[in-house]
């Protein structure tokens, strides 16, 4: 549980950092897409640890830690991936 709880305060800092990196004049693109990756990895650890900790039949809090974990993993990866999409400038998708 503690895991998916560092993994969600993680997911915090990397969406502070990336609006940070956009919401300027200038934005700083290769700070965004860093944070971005970073969020990737955060996402899938989240997504596998809270996978494991429904698996084992949590009380009521540890409960929705772990489904919120894979909540924010699955709106994770998703959100990623299309940034990154966005990103490369890969239209193509057909």
């Amino acid at each position: 549980m503690a895991l998916v709880l560092l993994c969600l305060c993680a997911g915090g800092v990397e969406l502070t950092v990336f609006h940070n990196a956009v919401s300027h004049m200038d934005p700083d693109w290769d700070l965004a897409l860093a944070a971005t990756w970073a969020g990737l990895a955060t996402s899938v650890i989240s997504l596998a640890t809270s996978i494991q900790g429904l698996r084992r039949k949590p009380p009521v809090i540890a409960f929705a830690v772990f489904d919120l974990g894979a909540l924010a993993g699955v709106v994770g990866l998703v959100v990623t991936m299309l940034i990154q999409l966005f990103a490369h400038g890969n239209w193509n998708l057909i």
